[in-house]
């Protein structure tokens, strides 16, 4: 059925077959999920809106007052740093006249919003709202950003805007020995972006996370260290799954790493997603993430970064690194924005995959459990 005659109902229908399926299988999602405004908007509500979303990392804001802000789904938020250490997750919206009362990063006293001045705790209570003191019955006390329910794993801050969630942690409790000894918390960001990519968001985890494509659009690059070839399947459960890309043998060891690594962890790339949102190359010296929300069918928000244990690497400088990052998502950029206008297509279909995609075929029927009931 050509992608611009589907319907949401018919992308609903193909998304269950998925779920009666065999895990290898290896059947896409439909073209048609990753072009619909009403499969972007059921999204928006059945995953954004109850999952855990991940948002950056921690030592993005390392003082009490550090922020910087965000949106998940259309909500504007403020990620920052509270007088008792803590993160905070406040809307960004002031509870007078609704303007956004921070904007981009930095270090705050205080939030003031820039239309009436009420003005706001680094904890979301209201300090002060000037000539409100002869409205009858108004109460600072009663009037305060709201804060959203957040977590931290492993340096990276999560949000979710379903108060009933599930802990994140119970959530992750069968990924947790799987990344217990790579010390993610002690890593410090080195280098990193906030970009748009002319894409849908579903294409970018599922990019991410196949050990497919390295061999073809990352020929000189990616494949010399982690070949195709050597791709090794490791775990799923519904919230996650991982596969390992193992280095080449020639390559040379990757330090500074985190001394409980054993020696089978220091010779591979542990590739997670963490459903929907946080991508991970896991290796020995450092991490490489991507935080994934989508802004309409065709477009997503990345937010990513590289941290580590320090900037001595022993085998290539920190800009070095940090050039080789932006090479790999100029590669994928602009192999995604093609594959999103392709989708397009009367021609586009269903399709197999590759048992290098088997992560895809798992993301899949996520996307599906959350859609086709």
């Amino acid at each position: 059925m050509p992608t611009g005659s589907t319907s949401f109902e018919d992308v609903r229908r193909q998304l269950g077959a998925l779920l009666i399926l065999p895990e290898d299988a290896g059947v896409s999602m439909p073209p048609a999920a990753y072009a619909l405004d009403e499969v972007c908007d059921a999204e928006v509500q059945a995953i954004f809106g109850q999952d855990w979303v991940c948002l950056g990392r921690e030592e993005e804001i390392p003082e009490p007052g550090d922020y910087f802000t965000t949106r998940v789904v259309g909500e504007p938020l403020i990620v920052v740093r509270g007088d008792d250490r803590e993160v905070n997750v406040l809307t960004n919206v002031c509870r007078h006249k609704w303007s956004e009362v921070a904007e981009g990063k930095g270090n705050a006293k205080v939030f003031t919003c820039p239309y009436h001045a009420w003005t706001y705790r680094r904890d979301g209570r209201l300090l002060g709202a000037p000539y409100m003191d002869k409205t009858e019955g108004f109460d600072t006390k009663s009037c305060a950003l709201p804060q959203q329910k957040s977590a931290l794993w492993h340096g990276f801050i999560f949000v979710t805007l379903n108060p009933e969630a599930a802990e994140l942690a119970d959530q992750l409790s069968n990924l947790e020995p799987l990344v217990a000894h790579y010390g993610m918390d002690k890593m410090q960001l080195f280098t990193g972006a906030e970009e748009v990519w002319a894409t849908n968001w579903k294409l970018l985890v599922e990019n991410f996370t196949e050990g497919y494509h390295t061999f073809q659009a990352h020929r000189e690059t990616l494949h010399k260290a982690v070949p195709t070839e050597l791709t090794y399947w490791g775990h799923a459960d519904a919230h996650f799954s991982a596969f390992y890309s193992p280095f080449s043998p020639d390559e040379p060891s990757r330090e500074p790493y985190c001394p409980d690594l054993t020696a089978d962890e220091r010779k591979h790339v542990l590739m997670i997603s963490l459903y929907p949102s946080l991508v991970l190359a896991l290796a020995p010296d450092r991490v490489f993430y991507m935080c994934i929300t989508p802004d309409g069918p065709d477009h997503t928000r990345v937010r990513w970064g590289v941290a580590s244990y320090g900037e001595e690497f022993t085998y290539q400088g920190i800009k070095d690194i940090a050039k080789f990052y932006d090479l790999i998502n100029a590669e994928d950029k602009v192999r995604l924005e093609s594959i999103q206008r392709g989708i397009k297509s009367r021609f586009a279909a269903q399709s197999r995959m590759s048992w290098l995609e088997l992560t895809n075929a798992q993301f899949g029927r996520y996307v599906a459990r959350a859609l086709a009931d």
